[in-house]
């Protein structure tokens, strides 16, 4: 397994300020809540994803990581969201993401190890 990314700090940082901010703005914590709520479409998103391009899918990736990229939003995973933004453009025009994918796979697989202790 690579090395995690570089930015797996920055990611871990703006997920804990997304959850700061709606626990001040709501006045209760809901991280539990929505992590529990995230982590499904998480797991089947990826492994939905990673089919569809080996498959040669296009449209089932990029509706994947529409998918994954909106609970990504929602936790305030940006860097991950991002990627799959990436991966979703890529499969709308039928070109490679199997970058893209690699590297999402490379954060999505730091932010769960942190975030499910």
């Amino acid at each position: 397994m690579p090395p995690p990314p570089p930015d797996l700090q920055h990611e871990l940082a703006a997920i804990d300020a997304a959850f700061a901010a709606l626990a001040r703005d709501l006045g209760q914590d809901l991280r539990a809540e929505l992590l529990d709520a995230y982590w499904p479409t998480h797991e089947a998103c990826l492994a939905e994803i990673g089919l569809a391009l080996q498959q040669g899918q296009h449209y089932l990736a990029e509706r994947a990581a529409h998918q994954l990229k909106g609970a990504c939003a929602q936790i305030g995973a940006t860097g991950m969201a991002a990627r799959c933004r990436g991966i979703e453009l890529a499969a709308r025009d039928a070109r490679s993401a199997d970058d893209a994918y690699a590297e999402l796979q490379v954060l999505a697989a730091g932010i769960e190890s942190a975030l499910r202790r």
